[in-house]
């Protein structure tokens, strides 16, 4: 059956695609160099120009030797490095599924590495914000990238369980995730996964799964996941396939950081 599959996608790209696409690998590093190591789950900015992506290969100063996340500029043909820990150092840990705002300039994910902000003690996945244009003159990845956690409780209390499914509106403006914790808002009780809301303009968080009364999701078939906008970069499974396991985090300062590129 997959030979007839084949021929009839075959013939219907030939007949209905009269103008020429090309296919660019962008898992690249500033100065062009392939990844050496698996690049995974890729999101797009509205206007095509910035990829934001993760990837085990090294493609900028600073990389963890983990799992970490780059955005690649198709313009300018540079690739940054978001992950990066406090006081400049590599990340300690695996990050994860990143997500853009429409225009580029805001990049959530997920990591459980404890010296991307200062304070993480918590030892579970959180979720982070990268804003890659802070004084916000239009020019991305001055090496001035703001890296904030977004996943607190008011107050900056930390969440007591991970989080994970980072998505973020187009505007940037909202970033949505799922977690277990329970403490992130009062009354969570209901011993299931929730999805929260981080409102960026006021830094407040809400609980988004519940029904029109109010009443939030039950534990179970009632267990919420956060929105994900379709990407086919592929999934958790394969990002642990792909990982290096088993590899002690190394230790590292908290201080100011900033962004890193290789061959820039």
């Amino acid at each position: 059956m997959a030979l007839p599959l084949f021929a009839l996608l075959l013939c219907v790209t030939t007949e209905a695609a009269p103008q020429q696409f090309v296919t660019h690998r962008v898992s690249l590093d500033s100065t062009g160099q392939e990844a050496i190591g698996a690049s995974l789950r890729p999101d797009l900015s509205s206007d095509g120009r910035h990829l934001g992506f993760q990837s085990s290969a090294p493609l900028a100063n600073l990389a963890s030797g983990f799992t970490d996340i780059y955005v690649r500029d198709r313009v300018d043909g540079t690739t940054t490095l978001l992950s990066v820990g406090n006081g400049g150092v590599a990340a300690n840990s695996f990050s994860s599924g990143a997500q853009l705002s429409h225009d580029g300039r805001f990049v959530v994910f997920a990591s459980s590495a404890s010296n991307l902000v200062t304070g993480d003690t918590n030892g579970v996945d959180d979720i982070f914000l990268a804003d890659r244009d802070p004084d916000q003159n239009g020019t991305f990845d001055e090496g001035n990238i703001s890296l904030i956690r977004v996943s607190l409780a008011l107050g900056g209390v930390e969440p007591n369980a991970p989080c994970s499914s980072p998505s973020i509106s187009g505007d940037g403006r909202w970033i949505c995730f799922a977690s277990l914790a329970t403490n992130l808002v009062a009354g969570d009780t209901n011993a299931a996964s929730d999805v929260f809301a981080w409102d960026r303009t006021t830094g407040q968080i809400r609980l988004i799964s519940v029904d029109g009364a109010g009443a939030r999701a039950v534990h179970g078939p009632g267990t919420s996941t956060a929105p994900q906008r379709q990407n086919t970069g592929g999934n958790d499974e394969e990002n642990q396939r792909e990982n290096k396991k088993g590899k002690q985090a190394p230790t590292g300062t908290r201080a100011h950081h900033g962004a890193t590129q290789r061959g820039a």
